[in-house]
């Protein structure tokens, strides 16, 4: 494959990805105003914890700089 359509295949990859993710945020956005806050915390919540429960047990979330 030579350099200019490496470049060319490249960039319209690039853009597929920067409207996938736009069509994402635009779902997003739509899904938390169908939301009430109660709801829409409850499950952002159980997400958050989800992700600190998968990580290392070593990994240190706390915001200690050590002074």
């Amino acid at each position: 494959m030579n350099r200019k359509k490496f470049l060319r295949e490249l960039k319209e990859i690039k853009e597929r990805n920067l409207e996938d993710n736009l069509r994402f945020i635009e779902l997003y956005a739509k899904f938390l105003k169908s939301k009430n806050n109660k709801e829409w915390s409850s499950e952002q919540k159980k997400f958050i914890n989800s992700i600190y429960a998968s990580l290392p047990k070593r990994i240190s979330l706390s915001h200690n700089t050590g002074k």
